[in-house]
């Protein structure tokens, strides 16, 4: 009676172990399945982070030439800025320095001009080169203002040396 009690204990045993053997094949192939569906979610999600940049720049873009500079014709300049702002409509870029020559002061006084300039709305573009920057009107606001005038600026209304 024994041997027939430990044989279906054994039975009984290897039961549940094939049992639990099925089970753990069955969360294997589960566990499998996440894992591809996993990397196939993280592959859209990727593609559409890349979609969304792409609309973002598209967005940003369309924004840009669409942009309204009306705001602008309520900005008041000094002197010194209307003549800063003729340079710059004038010609496509210029270094600071350069600015400063045909300006007839120091390059910190430009910077603060810009930077001026920037604060009041009119966007200036500028990159950096070596120990120097070159500074721009942005062009979309360029063929803006030549259209509408945006910003009232008079050639005699300017400072330069000349009016000294």
């Amino acid at each position: 009676m024994t041997t027939e009690l430990v044989k279906g204990i054994t039975d009984a045993f290897a039961k549940v172990k094939e049992e639990f053997n099925e089970h753990l094949d069955s969360i294997n192939q589960n566990s499998s399945e996440i894992d591809v569906l996993h990397a196939k979610h993280s592959l859209l999600a990727e593609k559409i982070d890349k979609i969304d940049e792409r609309l973002e720049h598209i967005e940003l873009l369309l924004n840009l030439k669409k942009k309204d500079y009306s705001y602008l014709k309520q900005i008041h300049l000094s002197f010194r800025e209307k003549d800063l702002f003729n340079k710059l409509y004038t010609q496509p870029s210029l270094l600071c320095s350069a600015l400063a020559v045909e300006l007839s002061c120091d390059a910190p006084f430009v910077d603060q001009m810009i930077t001026a300039l920037m604060s009041k709305g009119i966007p200036i573009i500028r990159k950096q080169e070596k120990n120097d920057y070159t500074v721009a009107l942005d062009p979309d606001f360029k063929e803006y203002h030549a259209v509408e005038g945006v910003v009232k600026v008079t050639a005699d209304n300017c400072v330069t040396l000349d009016n000294f």
